[in-house]
């Protein structure tokens, strides 16, 4: 019933929404819903995801998209498909989205579902501006996450709410970091002012501009039968070469935490933050980097 809700949704906000349900309340199967209830319209339709889910993106669209008998291809093959008689399913990672962005582009998509769009939640990152560009053409446009503010800061709201649709928000980023972002004025060294946008503020302002365009329900809030987990311990005998492997990753695992670490300390020395702040702020961006470097690792 919660996966129709979303179907429901969207429709009352013109296909463009920001899913963000909790993991594991069908995300994918939610999206593919909408795609189900728009028809042909929706096509060509391209997704943009981690590379790390690709195969299961491909695998769910097999499943629940049979009836159009969709081509089904991967971001090498954007501009064979331009022309294609069928119905066009392009999947993408979000870094392939912004190489290929031309390609894309000369597609056409009239709906574009983006998996995890946290991705896109630095307004100067490469891959926020070609996903921005690309939505142009796209009359349909579906944002997922579960955590689309994952450091908490209204900023990293910005670039999904302009990708979602440019009327929900000012065009004009000062304007809205200066409404919603907590702008504070801070020294930097050599004793300039500048001002900080790293928190939230207005906050029943934006709770409205949201309320437009996101639905969110919490796993703990709904009532869809899944059982509790169960946890079963199945003892694996590692290899002389297998420990050496897992070795290995944990020290470069442990090399790559300890240079970012050193790179956020001296970005946030240079801006000022005091010396309290400072451990604080770290560990939180490393925790919400710690999936993504993960899944690269992998």
């Amino acid at each position: 019933e919660h996966q129709l809700e979303a179907v429901s949704f969207s429709r009352g906000c013109a296909r463009r929404m920001l899913l963000a349900d909790d993991m594991g309340l069908g995300k994918t199967i939610s999206a593919l819903g909408i795609v189900m209830d728009i028809g042909y319209a929706s096509f060509p339709l391209l997704i943009t995801c981690p590379s790390s889910v690709i195969g299961s993106w491909e695998a769910e669209c097999k499943k629940w998209l049979l009836a159009f008998d969709p081509e089904i291809v991967g971001v090498d093959r954007a501009f064979s498909v331009c022309h294609s008689r069928r119905p066009v399913v392009l999947i993408s990672s979000w870094d392939q989205a912004n190489l290929r962005q031309r390609s894309l582009f000369n597609m056409r998509p009239r709906t574009i579902i983006g998996d995890e769009s946290h991705y896109i939640k630095t307004l100067e990152a490469q891959r926020t501006r070609a996903m921005l560009r690309l939505r142009i053409q796209a009359d349909n446009r579906l944002l997922l996450s579960g955590t689309p503010d994952p450091n908490g800061r209204s900023k990293e709201y910005y670039p999904q709410l302009r990708f979602i649709d440019e009327g929900l928000i000012t065009a004009d980023y000062s304007d809205y970091k200066q409404s919603y972002c907590d702008p504070k004025p801070i020294r930097i060294k050599g004793g300039r002012r500048v001002w900080s946008y790293e928190g939230r503020s207005n906050e029943l302002s934006m709770a409205r501009v949201l309320a437009g365009c996101r639905l969110r329900r919490k796993k703990d809030s709904l009532d869809i039968g899944l059982p509790d987990k169960t946890r079963y311990a199945i003892p694996v005998e590692l290899t002389e070469s297998d420990i050496l492997y897992i070795g290995s990753v944990k020290d470069e695992i442990k090399a790559r935490f300890q240079a970012r670490a050193l790179e956020i300390e001296k970005q946030l020395l240079e801006d000022g933050v005091g010396d309290d702040e400072i451990q604080e702020r770290v560990d939180r961006v490393l925790g919400a980097e710690a999936v993504t470097m993960a899944g690269a690792l992998r």
